[in-house]
């Protein structure tokens, strides 16, 4: 859906914002390829009122824990191994950015086991040494999975800009 011209967007968002309830969700996987264009996306659907945070955030959130401890099937908590970080620092690869640090830190088995290289030195080449498991466990890390809802309305005496305050201190903590 993502890949798409950015115009086709703005349907999408209306057609789910228009069916969900308060406590409705939208479940989104993301393969990431272009990291820009796919977090115009999030941010468009901030706009139109849709928040989404990491279906391993959410599952926490909601209480849910499927055996790992962390609301996720792998070591790291995630639900498909990929990268932890909520969708406005993926893709930033500034020297020192949490995304830069990942890439970094990742590792990825190429040549059949013959080498492990991190995801910020993987090469073209190292992809085409890839056997199918290996290419399968380096496309895990490219894949996150979001959960987006509606903001809950305020509480009775909470003002609307002080719930949009700590929803967006929370999208920041994240």
């Amino acid at each position: 859906l993502l890949y798409g011209p950015e115009e086709t967007y703005g349907p999408l968002l209306r057609t789910a914002t228009a069916h969900l309830s308060r406590r409705g969700i939208f479940v989104l996987a993301v393969r990431w390829r272009r990291p820009k264009k796919e977090r115009r996306f999030f941010e468009m659907a901030g706009e139109s009122g849709l928040e989404f945070v990491l279906l391993e955030e959410w599952l926490r959130e909601e209480g849910h824990d499927n055996g790992s401890g962390e609301g996720g099937n792998n070591d790291d908590g995630s639900c498909f191994g990929g990268c932890l970080l909520p969708w406005n620092l993926y893709g930033d690869t500034a020297p020192g950015s949490a995304y830069a640090t990942h890439l970094a830190k990742t590792e990825v088995w190429t040549g059949g086991g013959a080498r492990a290289v991190s995801l910020a030195e993987l090469s073209e080449l190292d992809l085409e040494e890839m056997n199918d498991g290996e290419h399968d466990a380096f496309e895990r890390t490219q894949v996150q999975a979001s959960s987006g809802g509606v903001p809950p309305p305020p509480l009775p005496g909470e003002r609307a800009d002080e719930v949009e305050a700590a929803v967006s201190r929370r999208a920041t903590a994240l």
